[in-house]
């Protein structure tokens, strides 16, 4: 039985460090786009996101893309 994979959804989330917690950690705080066209390339969805890091105060510790998948017989 072959499976096949469709690619629904696309999500960036920016990962932000907005400080320390007590005990030394790192505290984040992610900012999520969903609705992402699904063809978007790794490359677009990096500048995008490199050009959204102007606009937060906080370092942004992770790019993160997310393929929300359907998979059917």
């Amino acid at each position: 039985m072959s499976v096949s994979k469709v690619i629904e959804n696309t999500i960036l989330s920016l990962k932000t460090q907005i400080g320390n917690m007590s005990n030394g950690k790192p505290k984040y705080k992610t900012y999520s786009y969903s609705n992402i066209d699904v063809k978007a390339t790794d490359q677009a969805l990096y500048t995008v996101a490199d050009a959204l890091t102007s606009l937060f105060s906080a370092d942004i510790a992770k790019i993160i893309r997310q393929d929300l998948s359907n998979l059917s017989s």
